[in-house]
């Protein structure tokens, strides 16, 4: 049986105020990585990255096999960074996953490499450092829906989406739950007036994230509003 609408709400912000507690710990974490890799790995090579010029051209100048894996190494735990980032709690702004030619940006890092400007390299490693070790989001980890009703619409469909939406109120797996919220988001396109307010309910990816500590129960509670939205909104029983 899905639990009622208002403690799904509470649920909700228990597993948001929760999972921020968690979250900000671990960006701390990763602003001490990138200033280990500003002041140990990039910072030795400062102004000195370079081999002899090159007799041919003498403006042509190749970084050291040394200078070059420093910055490779450097490079390879910011693309690593966006990934864990993502999995712990969804896509947030701080990195940006279209930054220049379709490469992620990381807290001003560019995921690309910088090819041989070591010293920009350590610049920005430097700059997200301090902002990670401080940054807190300014906005809800997670969808927090306030309460809505929809209008009255009868339909077969509707009612059997609730039927299938009834069996997963016992499933353990949120990603079940996020694609019942998609079959049912596909079938309100035919009815546009309540689509609007079914989609302000759902979970998004966000709440997939490992950073919450119940994810099962997180879920439940997402569902209970969805099921609850088709039960009013077909009159349903």
């Amino acid at each position: 049986m899905a639990m009622e609408a208002k403690e799904a709400r509470r649920v909700i912000r228990d597993q948001e105020r929760a999972g921020r507690e968690r979250l900000l710990p671990q960006l701390a974490q990763l602003g001490l990585e990138a200033e280990a890799i500003a002041e140990k790995l990039l910072k030795p090579w400062r102004g000195r990255e370079y081999g002899p010029p090159s007799r041919r051209n003498p403006a042509d100048r190749c970084l050291k096999p040394g200078a070059r894996r420093a910055l490779e190494e450097a490079f390879g735990w910011a693309e690593e960074a966006v990934r864990w980032l993502t999995a712990l709690v969804g896509d947030v702004d701080g990195f940006d996953r279209q930054g220049p030619q379709g490469f992620p940006t990381f807290f001003g890092i560019d995921c690309r490499g910088a090819g041989n400007r070591l010293e920009s390299a350590y610049e920005d490693f430097a700059a997200a450092a301090a902002k990670l070790k401080k940054f807190s989001p300014g906005w809800p980890l997670l969808n927090v829906p306030d309460e809505t009703h929809p209008p009255t619409c009868r339909s077969q469909d509707i009612a059997r989406q609730v039927d299938a939406g009834r069996c997963l109120t016992t499933s353990q797996s949120p990603r079940q739950i996020h694609t019942w919220y998609e079959q049912t988001a596909e079938i309100l396109e035919n009815h546009p007036e309540a689509a609007d307010g079914f989609a302000r309910l759902a979970p998004g990816d966000r709440a997939l994230g490992s950073v919450f500590p119940d994810p099962i129960r997180l879920h439940q509670a997402y569902l209970a509003l969805g099921l609850a939205y088709l039960i009013e909104m077909g009159h349903l029983t």
